[in-house]
């Protein structure tokens, strides 16, 4: 397939790399420095001023991410968290949401972190949108597998990892049927309700459990939930948001 045929399957994964893992370093490794309004629905979750996880804007009142992000918050003052969005730096602009209400999925164990790992944040006011924030639409179908796909985070640009950077950056990536990514992993089943990219050796993710959204031609598909560690050749796993969407249309209307 010619280049030109591939870019038009382009997707985007945005993953933000937070600290939801504290003894699984996370990080973006390689890759370019984004620039101008390309991902306006992403946002950085902070605890105290400090990045956290990442999500995405799904309504004026919503965003979505992962359930290992959401449950460590249960247990601080919700004074403490903050959304921000309308920026691609860590410490330049953007504009900051209280929180109003956590809903991690009911199902989702903490002892097994792959399965069930969705959750919602609610804000206490609205986002008004604009070019700089606005939503994603949540997906009508299965997501595509063959695809490439846009990585964007805040993170190390080499292994071994080094100093995160402040700044948005993206790398490209692939999207790969379930059977595919299921050899890599021994000792877990990778289901239905999860998907796959494949990084060449020293691009990607570190650990990649921050609850970054991944999206494909303008539709959010994903969630960031595992993978092996830092950028090895290894397949990175999603939460597949179209598989939850019941329950993400049940807890909006909260």
């Amino acid at each position: 397939m010619a280049r030109g045929s591939l870019a038009m399957l382009s997707c985007l994964l945005v993953a933000v790399i937070g600290s939801a893992h504290a003894d699984a370093p996370e990080a973006l490794v390689g890759g370019q420095y984004v620039t101008g309004n390309e991902f306006p629905y992403l946002v950085s979750i902070r605890n105290q001023g400090e990045l956290h996880c990442g999500g995405a804007i799904i309504s004026e009142y919503f965003i979505l991410t992962a359930a290992h992000c959401v449950l460590p918050l249960l247990s601080i003052p919700m004074n403490q968290v903050t959304v921000v969005t309308s920026t691609n730096h860590l410490n330049i602009g953007g504009e900051v949401h209280k929180v109003a209400a956590y809903i991690p999925h009911p199902e989702y164990d903490e002892r097994d972190t792959w399965f069930n790992d969705i959750g919602l944040i609610k804000l206490a006011q609205p986002i008004r949108f604009s070019a700089t924030q606005q939503p994603i639409r949540l997906p009508t179908s299965p997501p595509p597998v063959n695809t490439y796909a846009t990585i964007a985070a805040w993170g190390a640009t080499e292994v071994p990892l080094r100093s995160v950077s402040s700044r948005l950056k993206k790398v490209d990536l692939k999207m790969i049927p379930r059977t595919d990514c299921q050899s890599y992993y021994h000792d877990t089943t990778i289901v239905d309700k999860q998907i796959c990219t494949l990084n060449q050796k020293d691009v990607g993710t570190c650990a990649g459990d921050s609850g970054s959204p991944l999206a494909c031609r303008g539709v959010l598909v994903g969630v960031v939930s595992g993978g092996i560690p830092c950028a090895l050749g290894l397949p990175d796993v999603f939460t597949n948001v179209y598989a939850y969407l019941d329950f993400i249309k049940r807890s909006m209307s909260l």
